[in-house]
């Protein structure tokens, strides 16, 4: 387990205590124990969002100087991220008291950012960044020091310019990749 502190790390620390005490147990069983528990979860949402808290940070490329900025498939390889939004939203939907859980939103931005970095998705990423932005107004109601962090590292700056975003960069990337192929091909022709 990497070092975290802080807000960030309520779930290792539910996990290492769980597993303390059991070390039999399962990671399924552990996160569905979390989410029942911590978030308020009931019936298909609790295994839903277990299995979402154990694919968060799955494939996740951490040497950024592997993959360089104008590399179109830099960015996570997780096929998962945004259904793993997806779930989250349900979730929200099927229990409302989630919104005053800063747990939930502490996932579900994970979850975001996570799907934010992924080069191709089912989301696009002004609806992405749309979320981000309500977790972080979320955040100024219910953790302002956590807010006042979000503000502070750029990450607000960040989520208005969506061209910076992987998915966003990818696509472009590709865009002009194919224009300039026709324009090659087109030159070739007599």
């Amino acid at each position: 387990m990497p070092y975290s502190e802080g807000i960030h790390d309520d779930v290792n620390r539910f996990a290492c205590l769980a597993f303390a005490a059991n070390p039999e147990r399962t990671c399924q069983d552990v996160a569905a124990e979390y989410a029942g528990k911590w978030l308020g979860l009931s019936g298909k949402d609790v295994i839903r969002v277990a299995a979402v808290i154990i694919g968060l940070g799955k494939d996740t490329i951490l040497d950024v100087t592997s993959a360089p900025y104008l590399d179109p498939n830099r960015g996570l390889l997780n096929s998962q991220a945004d259904q793993h939004v997806k779930v989250l939203m349900t979730a929200r939907k099927h229990h409302p008291a989630l919104a005053e859980n800063y747990r939930y939103w502490l996932i579900y931005y994970r979850a975001i950012v996570e799907a934010l970095n992924v080069v191709r998705g089912t989301l696009d990423a002004e609806t992405l960044c749309a979320e981000a932005e309500l977790c972080q107004k979320v955040f100024g109601r219910l953790e302002p020091a956590y807010a006042g962090f979000l503000m502070k590292s750029g990450a607000r700056k960040d989520l208005q310019r969506t061209w910076v975003v992987k998915r966003t960069f990818h696509a472009a990337w590709e865009r002009e990749r194919r224009l300039e192929r026709a324009y090659i091909a087109g030159a070739k022709k007599p």
